[in-house]
Protein backbone atom coordinates (compact mmCIF):
# COMPACT_ATOMS: atom_id res chain seq x y z
CA UNK A 1 0.00 0.00 0.00
CA UNK A 2 2.34 2.38 0.55
CA UNK A 3 4.45 1.17 -2.35
CA UNK A 4 1.35 1.82 -4.62
CA UNK A 5 0.72 5.78 -2.87
CA UNK A 6 4.69 6.44 -3.86
CA UNK A 7 4.40 5.01 -7.01
CA UNK A 8 1.51 7.71 -7.33
CA UNK A 9 2.83 10.40 -5.72
CA UNK A 10 4.06 12.22 -9.04
CA UNK A 11 0.24 12.20 -10.73
CA UNK A 12 -0.95 13.30 -7.06
CA UNK A 13 1.35 16.42 -6.89
CA UNK A 14 0.40 17.12 -10.63
CA UNK A 15 -3.00 17.51 -10.00
CA UNK A 16 -2.27 19.91 -7.11
CA UNK A 17 -0.18 21.56 -8.93
CA UNK A 18 -2.40 22.29 -11.37
CA UNK A 19 -4.78 23.21 -8.73
CA UNK A 20 -2.98 25.60 -6.94
CA UNK A 21 -1.18 27.18 -10.72
CA UNK A 22 -4.59 28.63 -11.59
CA UNK A 23 -4.78 30.64 -8.05
CA UNK A 24 -3.64 34.53 -7.99
CA UNK A 25 -1.92 35.14 -4.52
CA UNK A 26 -2.73 39.28 -4.27
CA UNK A 27 -1.90 41.39 -0.99
CA UNK A 28 -4.59 43.29 -0.36
CA UNK A 29 -4.23 46.92 1.77
CA UNK A 30 -3.54 46.87 5.41
CA UNK A 31 -6.66 47.40 7.70
CA UNK A 32 -5.70 46.19 11.32
CA UNK A 33 -3.68 48.88 13.03
CA UNK A 34 -5.95 51.69 11.10
CA UNK A 35 -9.10 49.50 12.92
CA UNK A 36 -7.31 49.43 16.35
CA UNK A 37 -6.96 53.09 16.02
CA UNK A 38 -10.33 54.12 14.67
CA UNK A 39 -11.66 51.84 17.37
CA UNK A 40 -9.46 54.09 20.26
CA UNK A 41 -10.37 57.41 18.66
CA UNK A 42 -13.74 56.42 19.12
CA UNK A 43 -12.94 54.98 22.73
CA UNK A 44 -11.31 57.92 23.87
CA UNK A 45 -14.33 60.48 22.29
CA UNK A 46 -11.71 61.78 19.70
CA UNK A 47 -14.02 60.65 16.90
CA UNK A 48 -17.47 62.47 18.94
CA UNK A 49 -15.06 65.61 19.08
CA UNK A 50 -14.41 65.45 15.66
CA UNK A 51 -17.52 64.69 14.40
CA UNK A 52 -18.40 63.02 10.85
CA UNK A 53 -17.84 65.25 7.84
CA UNK A 54 -15.12 64.13 5.57
CA UNK A 55 -12.21 66.75 7.14
CA UNK A 56 -13.04 65.19 10.36
CA UNK A 57 -12.21 61.56 8.86
CA UNK A 58 -9.31 63.60 7.21
CA UNK A 59 -8.37 65.14 10.56
CA UNK A 60 -8.51 60.73 12.18
CA UNK A 61 -6.51 59.68 8.87
CA UNK A 62 -3.64 62.59 9.73
CA UNK A 63 -3.27 61.02 13.41
CA UNK A 64 -3.31 58.00 12.62
CA UNK A 65 -0.46 58.53 9.77
CA UNK A 66 1.22 60.33 12.92
CA UNK A 67 1.24 57.17 14.81
CA UNK A 68 2.40 55.24 12.13
CA UNK A 69 5.29 57.32 10.97
CA UNK A 70 6.22 60.84 11.16
CA UNK A 71 6.26 62.69 8.28
CA UNK A 72 4.92 65.24 5.89
CA UNK A 73 1.34 65.72 4.67
CA UNK A 74 2.99 64.38 1.27
CA UNK A 75 4.07 61.20 3.05
CA UNK A 76 0.37 60.68 4.49
CA UNK A 77 -1.02 61.00 1.05
CA UNK A 78 1.54 57.73 -0.02
CA UNK A 79 0.84 56.16 3.45
CA UNK A 80 -2.44 55.98 2.15
CA UNK A 81 -1.75 54.03 -0.82
CA UNK A 82 -1.25 50.95 1.60
CA UNK A 83 -3.95 51.07 3.91
CA UNK A 84 -7.57 50.87 3.34
CA UNK A 85 -8.98 54.07 3.99
CA UNK A 86 -12.31 53.19 3.48
CA UNK A 87 -12.56 52.22 6.65
CA UNK A 88 -12.45 56.10 7.66
CA UNK A 89 -14.73 56.42 4.99
CA UNK A 90 -12.48 57.95 2.79
CA UNK A 91 -11.73 57.59 -0.94
CA UNK A 92 -8.87 59.54 -2.88
CA UNK A 93 -7.24 62.44 -1.06
CA UNK A 94 -3.76 64.23 -1.90
CA UNK A 95 -2.09 66.93 0.50
CA UNK A 96 -4.01 69.97 -0.75
CA UNK A 97 -7.12 67.82 1.24
CA UNK A 98 -5.26 67.56 4.44
CA UNK A 99 -4.16 71.16 4.66
CA UNK A 100 -7.74 71.89 3.90
CA UNK A 101 -8.51 69.21 7.04
CA UNK A 102 -6.20 71.57 9.22
CA UNK A 103 -7.48 75.10 8.51
CA UNK A 104 -10.80 73.29 9.54
CA UNK A 105 -9.24 71.84 12.41
CA UNK A 106 -7.96 75.44 13.56
CA UNK A 107 -11.34 77.37 12.91
CA UNK A 108 -12.90 74.41 14.67
CA UNK A 109 -10.80 74.09 17.49
CA UNK A 110 -12.81 75.36 20.33
CA UNK A 111 -15.89 73.73 19.39
CA UNK A 112 -14.07 70.64 19.18
CA UNK A 113 -11.97 71.30 22.75
CA UNK A 114 -15.69 72.11 23.98
CA UNK A 115 -16.65 68.67 23.01
CA UNK A 116 -13.90 67.31 24.46
CA UNK A 117 -13.77 68.35 27.60
CA UNK A 118 -17.28 67.52 28.02
CA UNK A 119 -16.44 63.86 27.01
CA UNK A 120 -13.90 64.16 29.61
CA UNK A 121 -15.94 65.29 32.62
CA UNK A 122 -18.21 62.55 31.45
CA UNK A 123 -15.47 60.25 31.75
CA UNK A 124 -14.32 61.15 34.59
CA UNK A 125 -18.19 60.86 36.27
CA UNK A 126 -18.85 57.47 34.70
CA UNK A 127 -15.74 56.41 36.65
CA UNK A 128 -14.75 58.36 39.45
CA UNK A 129 -11.59 60.03 37.96
CA UNK A 130 -11.66 62.78 40.22
CA UNK A 131 -8.11 64.83 38.90
CA UNK A 132 -7.75 65.02 35.02
CA UNK A 133 -4.38 66.14 33.19
CA UNK A 134 -4.33 67.06 29.56
CA UNK A 135 -1.16 67.45 27.54
CA UNK A 136 -1.25 69.21 24.51
CA UNK A 137 1.74 70.82 22.14
CA UNK A 138 1.73 74.16 21.78
CA UNK A 139 -1.31 75.32 20.00
CA UNK A 140 -3.01 72.42 21.21
CA UNK A 141 -4.37 74.27 24.52
CA UNK A 142 -5.85 77.75 23.60
CA UNK A 143 -7.04 80.39 25.99
CA UNK A 144 -10.19 79.81 25.80
CA UNK A 145 -9.31 75.96 26.14
CA UNK A 146 -7.64 77.06 29.24
CA UNK A 147 -10.62 79.01 30.54
CA UNK A 148 -12.65 75.55 29.72
CA UNK A 149 -9.79 73.53 32.04
CA UNK A 150 -9.89 76.02 34.72
CA UNK A 151 -13.92 76.34 35.33
CA UNK A 152 -13.88 71.92 35.68
CA UNK A 153 -10.82 72.07 37.65
CA UNK A 154 -8.84 70.06 35.12
CA UNK A 155 -5.17 70.46 34.85
CA UNK A 156 -3.01 70.94 31.87
CA UNK A 157 0.57 70.86 30.68
CA UNK A 158 1.86 72.47 27.64
CA UNK A 159 4.86 74.12 25.80
CA UNK A 160 4.96 77.60 26.03
CA UNK A 161 4.31 79.56 22.73
CA UNK A 162 5.43 83.17 23.58
CA UNK A 163 8.01 84.65 26.12
CA UNK A 164 6.05 85.78 29.11
CA UNK A 165 9.14 87.55 30.72
CA UNK A 166 11.99 88.10 32.39
CA UNK A 167 13.17 86.48 35.11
Amino acid sequence: MIIFALENAPSIFNNYFYLFSCIEIKAGKITGSLHVAVELMKRVGITDALGSSRKAALCAWLIFARLIEQGSRLSSVRLAERYDTSILKLEQFDEDDLYEALDWLADNQETIQQTFVELIKSFGQRFGVKKVTFVGDRGMIKSVGIDELHSHEFFYITSLSRRLGHC
